[in-house]
């Protein structure tokens, strides 16, 4: 890893590598106890979002560590717990999905990750780290830095035509049909958790990822940063720009890509919505 200065005065390479290892250590918990995995009161593993007993373990597990590590006051941003309140006032804010692809785990896939980002005001996220305990794939990203894979530099791949792409897409859209609608003119692999996929992307093993579906900000937060480190793009599925610690917390689905094809992805998901809309059922 480079060691020119980072945007934020907190992080040194010192500190970043020890929050790395608190999440490795949550990752190592996640892959060790994945087989006592189960669905919390109030969901079921068959559920869109399920929660679980193992995620509120990883997000304890972090909230304990990952402050300590980084020194300095922080806030707590995850999908296991309210938003804060006065996240918007806060310099530091932690924004944390400790099970990304949760759905993957109740089913006994492995591709599942944890996802930490740290946002500082006024400058974005300033580190952004997915962790795949399974494959035991680290991938990490800090402004102006690169992006890297268990320690060696990742760039998007340079695929510059839709028909050669390869679309990573989610597993569960898949399954479900939700895709039908483009798969004769695009090259799928299903691939569970949205952080994984976007990842992967970043790395040049796939050259796109999308989805209609609302993503909150930390399934994304981290991974958006890698992939624009990598030298990727990453808008919302109508090819906005996406943002982090946000009101809503939500973005209207996503689209990661090499940047070359990006453009291209916009109408592939309109049509994918424009099918979504008809399969919807109607009001009497």
């Amino acid at each position: 890893m480079t060691t020119s200065t980072n945007k934020s005065s907190a992080l040194d390479d010192a500190t970043v590598e020890r929050m790395q290892a608190a999440v490795v250590r949550a990752g190592e918990f996640l892959q060790a106890e994945a087989g006592r995995i189960a669905a919390v009161a109030g969901t079921s593993r068959e559920n869109e979002n399920p929660h679980t007993n193992l995620d509120l373990e990883v997000d304890e597990m972090l909230a304990l560590s990952l402050p300590d590590e980084f020194g300095f006051d922080a806030l707590w941003l995850s999908e296991e717990r309210p938003a804060p309140d006065d996240r918007f006032d806060a310099r530091y804010v932690f924004i944390i999905d400790p099970i990304d692809g949760t759905r993957n785990v109740l089913h006994g896939r492995q591709e599942a990750c944890i996802s930490a980002a740290l946002y500082e005001r006024g400058q974005g996220v300033v580190w952004g780290c997915v962790y795949n305990p399974f494959s035991r794939e680290m991938f990490s990203a800090r402004p102006g830095q690169g992006a890297y894979l268990n320690g060696r530099q990742i760039h998007v791949s340079t695929t510059a035509d839709m028909r050669s792409a390869l679309f990573l897409v989610s597993i569960h859209e898949s399954v479900k049909g939700m895709l039908d609608v483009v798969k004769a003119d695009i090259n799928v692999r299903p691939v569970g958790s949205i952080a994984y996929k976007m990842c992967l992307v970043a790395a040049g093993k796939g050259d796109a990822t999308f989805t209609v579906n609302p993503r909150h900000d930390w399934d994304i937060a981290a991974a958006t940063l890698i992939v624009t480190e990598a030298g990727g793009k990453v808008t919302d599925s109508l090819g906005k720009p996406t943002s982090v610690n946000s009101q809503t917390l939500v973005s209207d689905g996503v689209i990661v890509s090499n940047g070359l094809i990006h453009d291209g992805i916009v109408p592939v998901c309109a049509m994918v919505r424009e099918q979504l809309a008809l399969a919807s059922p109607r009001p009497v």
